[in-house]
Parts: structure tokens; sequence; C-alpha cells
């Protein structure tokens, strides 16, 4: 894609197509995502399921990546919220050498951060407590994070935490109010 490996930044196969470019019948939406990425903000995308946030999220970390060229372990970074909390309790059993602490710290560093499906990882009050960590460093490092969620900022707030949805706050707020692309398709 354009010159980049989307295994490097994790990128999964479904969505290794999408770009900002590819992004069909939202021209608006494309626009202030491409605003957002070029002033280095923070990219909060919510709506229903199958609108469009993750190709959105996806296609605002190629273009970061085309735009900066970072490499190894300065590089962007595509993660499931749900795989987030997998890959933290499986330090817990000792099944990978890194432990929470090592985890949230790599993650927190990544120039960009790209959490996709935030919200829907079972909450615990342990999840909140890491997942807020791992917000408040990107935010006081000043590093953009590329968020989605079927849940709006206040659903983050009843759902997780307001400290949280007021740091997703720090950017691009934007509703992706587009029907279901998947069950288009299939019509």
């Amino acid at each position: 894609m354009s010159g980049i490996e989307v295994r490097a930044l994790f990128i999964p196969k479904r969505y290794a197509h999408c770009t900002l470019e590819n992004f069909e019948g939202y021209p608006n939406y494309v626009e202030a995502v491409k605003k957002a990425v070029d002033s280095g903000s923070t990219i909060f995308l919510h709506g229903n399921c199958g609108s469009g946030k993750t190709h959105l999220a996806v296609g605002a970390l190629v273009r970061w990546t085309l735009r900066n060229r970072p490499s190894g372990k300065h590089a962007p970074r595509f993660l499931s919220s749900v795989d987030f909390f997998a890959e933290l309790k499986a330090s817990f059993d000792g099944k990978t050498d890194m432990n929470e602490e090592s985890i949230v710290r790599m993650f927190a560093q990544k120039p960009v951060l790209l959490i996709d499906d935030v919200g829907a990882e079972k909450v615990s009050d342990w999840s909140r407590q890491v997942f807020y960590r791992l917000i408040d460093l990107r935010y006081r490092d000043c590093l953009p994070t590329y968020l989605t969620s079927n849940l709006s900022l206040d659903g983050i707030g009843e759902k997780m935490d307001d400290r949280i949805a007021s740091r997703m706050v720090s950017g691009l707020v934007l509703k992706v109010d587009a029907p279901d692309f998947r069950i288009k398709q299939r019509v």
C-alpha cells in the first residue's frame, strides 16, 4: 500500500486496503480526518457498527505513516482494545516476556496509536485503570491517538471513566453517521 508495509503497523488483513482516498461517499469525514492527522491531533471516531470508523482510522494511520516514514519500534501501531487487554492478561501467566508495565509503556510511547473498538472489552476496575493510564501517558506526552468506538464520549464516560473521555476530546471528535457498509454490501 503506497510504499508502506501494513503488517509492520499490525493492520489486520481485512483493513489492509483502507486509505482516506478510497473511503467512499463522505468527503467531509475524509477532510476532517486529514486535517486532524496533518495537525498532529488525537482523533475519536464514534458511530454505529459498520459505518466506516475503522476504515477512516486506518486511513489516518496510513496517511501519518506516509508523511513521517518512521520504522522499527518507532512505527505507529494498530491495536484492538480487546487484544490490548488479552496481551496484558497473557503477561500474568508468564506467556510473554513482557509484564503489564512494559506493555503499557510500549504502547504509550508509539508515535501514533490506533485503538479500535474502545468499549468492546469487558470493563472492570482494573481495565479502567490500565486504559486510563495508557491514554493519560499519551495525552501528557502530546502523542496523537486514533480511537474508534460504537460508544459516544458520554458512553465512554459512563462505561469506562469520565477522565478517559475527557482526554479523547483533545482533538477531532467525529460521529460517523453512515449506514452499515457490511450489511449494504450483502444486499
